[in-house]
C-alpha cells in the first residue's frame, strides 16, 4: 500500500486505517505500509523499516523505535530535537553531567556504557519530555527559559521555548499552556533524552 490515507480528511483518514489494520489482522496477510507519517506507521503496524537515502536504517517494533531510535537522524526524523552537549567530569551511577552548548546551562542524565569517555555527545529530546514551570528557578536539571511562542493544537499545544541561542519544543495538554514572553524554566527528566557520541 503505497500512501493509502495520503489524501484523506483526519476523521475518515482515522476510520480507514482503523479498518485496514482490522482487515490485515482477520486477513492473516503480511502488508507493506509506505507512508512518511510516523504516527499512522506507529498505530498501523506490527513493524517498521526507516529508510533514507534508498538504506535500510533501523528496523523494529513501533515502541522500540520510538523508544530507542538507532542514530540522530531517525530521532529527528521521528520528531525528537537535538541538543550537542559536552560532558562536565566523570560519569558516576552511569548518569553524567553534561554542559549543553551555546546555552551555558548543564543537565544531568543516564548514558549508554561505552559513552563516558567521549569529548561531545547528541541529546535526542521528546517534545512530550519537556516539562515547562513558570519562573526562573536556580536548581538541578532546570534550565531557565522564555517562551517563544504557544501553537494551539486541540487537545495538546506545542510551546516553543528559548534557552541561550536555541530553541525547544514543549508538549502540553489543553488549558496548561503559557503566555508568550512569560519567564520560565524547563524540566528533562535524567532518563528521557537519547544520548549519541557526537
Amino acid at each position: 500500500m503505497d500512501e493509502p490515507l495520503a489524501n484523506l480528511d483526519a476523521a475518515l483518514r482515522r476510520h480507514v486505517g482503523d479498518e485496514i489494520r482490522r482487515l490485515v489482522k482477520r486477513l492473516n496477510i503480511a502488508t507493506v505500509f509506505v507512508t512518511h507519517d510516523q504516527g499512522e506507521a506507529f498505530s498501523l503496524c506490527d513493524r517498521i523499516a526507516v529508510m533514507r537515502d534508498g538504506r535500510l536504517v533501523q528496523t523494529g517494533a513501533p515502541t522500540s523505535i520510538y523508544e530507542h531510535p538507532s542514530e540522530p537522524w531517525v530521532a529527528q526524523f521521528l520528531g525528537f530535537q537535538l541538543l550537542a552537549a559536552k560532558p562536565i567530569g566523570p560519569a558516576s551511577d552511569s548518569t553524567m553531567e553534561l554542559g549543553i552548548e551555546d546555552s551555558g546551562w548543564s543537565l544531568r542524565v543516564r548514558v549508554p556504557p561505552g559513552l563516558s569517555n567521549s569529548r561531545r555527545v547528541i541529546l535526542a529530546v521528546r517534545p512530550e519530555d519537556v516539562r515547562i514551570m513558570p519562573g526562573h528557578p536556580n536548581t538541578s536539571n532546570l534550565l531557565p527559559a522564555t517562551v517563544i511562542d504557544v501553537c494551539f493544537g486541540g487537545p495538546t499545544s506545542r510551546v516553543l521555548v528559548g534557552i541561550g541561542r536555541g530553541m525547544l519544543e514543549a508538549l502540553v495538554l489543553r488549558g496548561c499552556e503559557p503566555s508568550k514572553g512569560d519567564p520560565c524554566a524547563i524540566s528533562i527528566s535524567s532518563y528521557s533524552p537519547v544520548v549519541y557520541p557526537g
